[in-house]
C-alpha cells in the first residue's frame, strides 16, 4: 500500500509580500548608505543604487583606481583558487566511516570511486559549457563588498544549467536557522514581453494581460522569491515564485527541491545578515587615499599654470575671490614692495611626504584584497611550480576563515544543486542527496560521501609533505629498511586519493601486496642448477630488504 504524498504548504501571497517588505527595508534602512560609498569608490561598474542613466560615466569621482583594481584582484584570486575554469575544483569520494564498513572490499570501494570520478567529470563537462566563470567573476566582485549572489537557471538537456549573477540593490534575503541565506527577493522591472519570454507557463491577471497585447513594451515591477519550507518533502520544500508587486498577484509559481539562488558572504557579525568584505574594511582607508590623490593632483595643476601675484591697488574680497591655476591674484603694493616683480604663489614644498603618504595607503589597501598572491607575468616566467604553490597556500591562508565559509555557503550548495538538477534530467543516476548529505547505493546499503575542494587540497599537500618527511626519518633510522616502518601496499592509494588522480589508474592496495610478494618469490627462487661441465651461475640469493619486504607482504 503507497503511503498517500502531502500536500506541499506556501504561505499566501500577502505574507510572502510582508516577509519581502520586510528583508527589503531591512537592507535598504541600515545598509544602502554604506554600500552606496563602498560601490562609489569600488565598483563603479556595478552600482546601481540610484537608476543609472545609460552611457553616464561613474568614475568622475574618483582619482585613485588602487581599490577598483583591488576588487578585480580579488575577484579574479577568488574564481582562480576556488573554481578555476576548465578545472575540476571538487570531487566526491567515500567517507573514512562508510570505508570502514564490513561489507566494502577494497575492490568495492575502487569500483565506487571510479564511479565517482566519471559522474563527477560528467557534471564538470556540462558545467565549463555553461560559462560560469563570467556570472561568478561578476558575483565575487560584490562579494568584495561583502555579500555575492548568483541566480542559477534550469536549460535542456545541453546545456543543463546557466549562471547569472544579481546585483545587490536588486536583493533582499533572510538567514535561515543554519546560518545561511535562505529565502530570497529579487526587484526588478520586466516588460509583459519579457515575462512571457522568461516564464512561458506565466498566467497574467487581466489588466496585464490587456498590456501585453495593447502595450507589451511598458515595464511593470516583479518581485522573484524563492522560500524554504521544511515541513514540505523532500522534493517540494522550497517554493519560487514570480510576483506583480502593485497587485501582488503571483504570475508563476511552482514547488522545488532546490532554491535557484545561491547567496553566499565573505565575512558577517553576529546580528547581521549582510556580510562584510574587504572592502567594506578598507573604505576609510580608500577615502583618504582618493582625497590625498585629488588634491597631488590639484598642486599637479598648480605647479603647470602657477598662479602669480601682481602688486596692485585693488582690494580683494576673501568671499568672492578665486584661486585657480593661472590666475593673477593682485596684492598690496606696499606689502609687495614699490618694484616687486611679478611672482608665482609659492607652492607646496613637501611633495616627498604625500607621496609617501600616498604609497603607504595604496600598500595597505591592496594588502586588505589580498592583490598580490601572484607573481607578475614579468615574474611568473621564472617562477617555479613550487613558488606558484606557495604562493597558492599563501592566500589560502590569509583567507582562511572567509574560504571555510564559502566551502558552506558557496561550493557545497552550489553542488548540490547541480546534482539535483542532473539527476532530474536522468545525466547522473548513482549520486544523490537527502538532508544535505551525498549518498551513493551500494548492494542495497546507503554510503556516505563526502567532498573535497581547494582548501582541502592544500590539507592533502600538506599530509603528503609530512609524509615525505616521515620517509626521510625512517630511512634515518633504519636505513634501506626505512620503507617498512610503513605499510608500503597503501601508499599507491595514499597519494593518488590526495593528488586528486582518477582511481582507474591506480590499484587498489590488495592488489599491490600481492604483486609485490609475487615479485619477492621469484627474486627468492634458488638458481637453477649447473649442468655437467659447466660453472655454477652466480647465486640469485635474496638480500635481506628483500627478504623483510617478502616477510611483511605475506602477513
Amino acid at each position: 500500500m503507497h503511503e498517500s504524498k502531502k500536500e506541499s504548504y506556501c504561505e499566501t501571497s500577502d505574507e510572502r509580500y510582508r516577509r519581502y517588505k520586510k528583508a527589503y527595508d531591512r537592507l535598504f534602512t541600515y545598509w544602502q548608505s554604506k554600500l552606496e560609498d563602498i560601490y562609489d569608490y569600488c565598483l563603479p561598474g556595478r552600482n546601481t543604487w540610484n537608476t543609472p542613466t545609460e552611457g553616464a560615466s561613474k568614475t568622475v569621482d574618483i582619482f585613485d583606481d588602487t581599490a577598483v583594481q583591488g576588487v578585480q584582484n580579488f575577484a579574479t584570486n577568488s574564481l582562480t583558487f576556488l573554481m578555476p575554469p576548465f578545472k575540476q575544483f571538487m570531487s566526491l569520494g567515500i567517507s573514512t566511516i562508510a570505508k570502514k564498513q564490513k561489507n566494502l572490499s577494497d575492490g568495492l570501494i575502487q569500483q565506487i570511486e571510479e564511479s565517482l570520478d566519471d559522474q563527477m567529470a560528467t557534471l564538470f563537462e556540462y558545467l565549463n559549457q555553461s560559462g560560469y566563470a563570467n556570472a561568478f567573476h561578476e558575483a565575487f566582485q560584490d562579494l568584495a563588498a561583502g555579500t555575492g549572489v548568483i541566480i542559477i537557471n534550469e536549460g535542456d538537456d545541453n546545456r543543463p544549467f546557466s549562471f547569472a549573477s544579481v546585483p545587490i540593490p536588486e536583493i533582499a534575503f533572510e538567514e535561515g536557522p543554519s546560518g545561511r541565506l535562505e529565502n530570497f527577493w529579487r526587484t526588478r522591472k520586466y516588460s509583459t514581453r519579457q515575462i512571457k519570454r522568461l516564464w512561458s507557463m506565466a498566467v497574467l491577471p487581466e489588466e496585464l494581460e490587456s498590456l501585453y497585447k495593447n502595450r507589451p513594451d511598458e515595464e511593470i515591477e516583479i518581485v522573484e522569491g524563492v522560500i524554504y519550507y521544511p515541513q514540505n518533502d523532500e522534493d517540494s520544500c522550497y517554493f519560487y515564485y514570480v510576483s506583480d508587486v502593485k497587485s501582488k498577484k503571483d504570475l508563476y509559481s511552482d514547488f522545488r527541491s532546490y532554491s535557484p539562488f545561491l547567496g553566499f558572504r565573505y565575512s558577517k557579525l553576529a546580528g547581521e545578515v549582510m556580510g562584510r568584505g574587504p572592502a567594506f574594511f578598507a573604505i576609510d582607508y580608500i577615502r583618504i587615499l582618493n582625497l590625498l590623490v585629488e588634491y597631488d593632483l590639484r598642486g599637479a595643476k598648480f605647479d603647470a599654470f602657477p598662479t602669480y601675484l601682481v602688486p596692485s591697488t585693488q582690494i580683494i574680497n576673501p568671499n568672492t575671490a578665486t584661486f585657480e591655476p593661472g590666475s593673477i591674484i593682485p596684492i598690496d603694493a606696499q606689502f609687495a614692495g614699490e618694484k616687486a616683480p611679478i611672482q608665482p604663489l609659492p607652492g607646496n614644498p613637501n611633495k616627498n611626504d604625500s607621496q609617501l603618504r600616498m604609497e603607504y595607503y595604496q600598500s595597505l589597501i591592496r594588502e586588505i584584497f589580498a592583490s598580490d598572491p601572484l607573481p607578475s607575468p614579468d615574474e611568473q616566467k621564472n617562477s617555479t611550480a613550487t613558488e606558484a604553490n606557495i604562493r597558492y597556500k599563501e592566500w589560502i591562508r590569509k583567507n582562511s576563515s572567509s574560504v571555510s565559509r564559502l566551502q558552506d555557503e558557496l561550493i557545497m550548495p552550489l553542488f548540490e544543486v547541480l546534482l539535483k538538477i542532473l539527476r532530474k534530467k536522468a545525466l547522473i543516476k548513482d549520486v544523490q542527496i537527502m538532508n544535505h548529505t551525498f549518498e551513493i547505493k551500494v548492494n542495497g546499503s546507503v554510503v556516505k560521501l563526502v567532498y573535497d575542494s581547494p582548501i582541502l587540497d592544500s590539507q592533502k599537500s600538506d599530509e603528503l609533505s609530512r609524509l615525505d618527511q616521515y620517509m626521510a626519518r625512517a630511512t634515518q633510522w633504519f636505513g634501506q629498511y626505512g620503507v617498512l616502518a610503513t605499510n608500503y601496499w597503501e601508499l599507491p592509494n595514499f597519494s593518488a586519493e590526495r593528488l586528486n588522480l582518477s582511481m582507474e589508474l591506480i590499484p587498489t592496495p590488495a592488489d599491490v601486496k600481492a604483486m609485490l610478494t609475487k615479485i619477492f618469490q621469484q627474486m627468492t627462487q634458488p638458481p637453477p642448477a649447473a649442468q655437467p661441465g659447466q660453472q655454477p651461475g652466480a647465486p640469485q640469493g635474496q638480500n635481506q630488504l628483500q627478504m623483510a619486504l617478502q616477510n611483511a607482504g605475506g602477513q
